[in-house]
């Protein structure tokens, strides 16, 4: 006699853990799900990178204040000597001041896209502040031949 009611007692004490689990659980909220954290390129906004600053503006303008030197010794040596011929890489041997002012002026053009393109991409620390090499360059290039145009002047007078 005392196994049904030991089994009886088994049933009912499971029986109330159920429906105490069911009141507890509609007591209490759901406990949340753990959230893996990811870390995505993909899920970041794009950084905001000022690029033409007042740096780049300050090189941009030196390098075309240096073409205007550059174009204007020109002018001036190809109406006072009329022997005399482009020694540089833009129409070389040429004396057309439009065609030497204009591939100057887009290889200047073509130095400043690239200066800009990699401002604005490198992100290496120290690669991201060598950009200005290519101008500097240029306005050494173009103050070089300003003053050789001066000199030559100088020379045929």
């Amino acid at each position: 006699m005392r196994q049904p009611i030991g089994v009886a007692a088994i049933i009912l004490a499971l029986a109330l853990s159920a429906h105490a689990q069911e009141l507890v659980s509609e007591a209490l909220p759901d406990k949340p799900e753990p959230q893996t954290l990811s870390f995505s390129i993909e899920n970041q906004p794009p950084l905001k990178r000022i690029v033409a600053d007042k740096t780049f503006w300050t090189v941009s303008g030196a390098m075309a204040g240096a073409y205007a030197f550059d174009i204007s010794s020109t002018a001036e040596w190809i109406h006072r000597c009329p022997r005399c011929t482009e020694q540089g890489w833009f129409d070389h041997g040429g004396r057309s001041l439009p065609k030497i002012a204009a591939g100057l002026a887009v290889f200047d053009s073509g130095i400043m896209f690239a200066s800009y393109e990699w401002k604005r991409h490198v992100h290496n620390r120290v690669l991201n502040k060598v950009w200005f090499i290519g101008p500097s360059v240029q306005i050494e290039a173009h103050m070089a031949a300003a003053i050789h145009n001066q000199s030559a002047l100088d020379r045929a007078q």
